[in-house]
């Protein structure tokens, strides 16, 4: 939760700022009151803005925009309610630093100081599938929707997550490919998917798949079933497609043992445990699909809404999220979640993220989540998205996949990448 100190003074009774007065008789200022000394927008009333360090707005019929200071590059303050202005000078009443009546040419704020409008991320429903980890649907503050493509992937070696710049960046280890303890750039833009398997049975012995421009794309150790789609068993070095098929529009796991995509065209196709080595035509005329942790394609099923990220322990129904035969979290309300070791923790449509079975119910800021990468019993954790395009993380950081230049845990939630390193892109 966030708290202003102002806002705590305020709680017990009013404040009053020494030496400020609003008219020539001398009648002392109450802090935030027409005139008076301010330090922010959030310091005045509703209705008023800081400028010059005088609450001002609001007079002889006048109206303010917004209730966030504006930069010289249009970024709103914004307040805790998400309310920006829309200049790009000093945040006087037109935003545009010189109080000549233009409007200026900022975004309006979310409250956080990105300048952009505050985001909300919208729960699959039994009429909209939203598959596993990416977070396309959002809505703003006025319930305007737009489509977004918010993707990272999260195992118990690496981390990945898709920047501002589109490009895929990687901190860990992947199989072979030692990414470091700083995220690196992959050169690889377009990625929409990122599932990425535990690591069996060797120190190197993870891997995953990509959805990259309308293709797969597969790497890593356990290969055992074909499941990377190389017309083999062996090993992969190296990102290499998976077949030969294009036109893919998502891509699913259930156990990490055999991987399916579905095509423009409503085919389903499968390589892995009980399918072989390269991609076979399984089903036609779908429109969703999950595979359950038997490895079974389950199409068109409007009763699950989502599954948990490459092993689908977790699926997100009417009843919540439903990990091992219980129900967790508000019903409706779930937009992702998963195993997190233990624990089952999930991401509300309220941009906050709640988890049970561990000894802390709340995590990351509240209010600020738009998206949530969970790892699986394998891993103890997880990393978030906040709504000005940082990543904040917390658990194992093994092989440094946080990024942190250091393979330390960590032990409260840390961010790891700065305010617009996340792709957004909510249009």
């Amino acid at each position: 939760m966030r708290f202003n100190s102002w806002l705590l003074a305020l709680g017990f009774g009013a404040a009053f700022v020494g030496g400020c007065f609003n008219d020539p008789g001398g009648v002392q200022c109450v802090e935030g009151a027409l005139g008076c000394e301010c330090f922010a927008n959030a310091t005045c009333n509703d209705g008023l803005i800081c400028s010059a360090g005088i609450c001002e707005g609001e007079v002889a019929g006048e109206t303010t925009v917004g209730d966030g200071d504006g930069d010289g590059d249009g970024d709103g303050d914004g307040n805790g309610d998400g309310d920006g202005d829309t200049g790009d000078g000093d945040g006087d009443e037109t935003g545009d630093g010189d109080g000549d009546g233009d409007t200026g040419d900022g975004d309006t704020g979310d409250g956080d100081g990105d300048g952009e409008s505050e985001l909300f991320p919208v729960p699959p429903n039994a009429d909209y599938f939203e598959w596993q980890s990416r977070q396309v649907r959002y809505r703003d503050e006025q319930g305007v929707a737009c489509e977004g493509h918010v993707t990272m992937g999260i195992s118990d070696q690496v981390f990945c997550y898709v920047g501002s710049d589109n490009d895929m960046r990687c901190a860990g280890r992947l199989y072979e490919t030692v990414y470091g303890t700083n995220f690196q750039a992959t050169s690889l833009p377009g990625v929409e998917q990122i599932l990425l398997r535990p690591t069996f049975n060797q120190p190197d012995g993870n891997g995953g798949c990509i959805l990259r421009n309308s293709r797969m794309y597969c790497m890593g150790a356990n290969n055992n079933s074909g499941q990377y789609g190389v017309g083999g068993t062996f090993n992969v070095a190296n990102w290499s497609q998976w077949g030969n098929l294009s036109n893919l529009v998502a891509i699913a796991t259930g156990t990490g043992d055999s991987f399916c995509a579905l095509r423009n065209d409503g085919s389903v196709y499968c390589s892995g445990s009980g399918y072989g080595s390269s991609p076979i035509l399984v089903e036609s005329n779908v429109t969703r699909f999950y595979i359950n942790t038997f490895g079974q394609v389950v199409s068109d099923d409007t009763d699950v809404w989502r599954v948990s990220p490459v092993r689908a322990t977790c699926r997100l129904q009417a009843s919540g999220l439903v990990c091992g035969g219980q129900s967790y979290g508000p019903p409706g309300d779930i937009v992702q979640g998963g195993n997190v070791g233990d624990a089952v923790c999930w991401l509300t449509k309220a941009k906050r993220v709640s988890c049970s079975g561990n000894n802390k119910n709340d995590y990351f800021e509240d209010g600020r989540v738009i998206a949530l990468a969970t790892g699986s019993v394998y891993s103890n954790s997880m990393c978030a998205a906040y709504d000005d395009g940082s990543v904040w993380c917390i658990g194992d950081n093994d092989q440094g996949k946080f990024g942190t230049g250091n393979n330390l845990p960590l032990n409260v939630e840390t961010q790891v990448a700065g305010p617009g390193s996340v792709r957004i892109d909510c249009q």
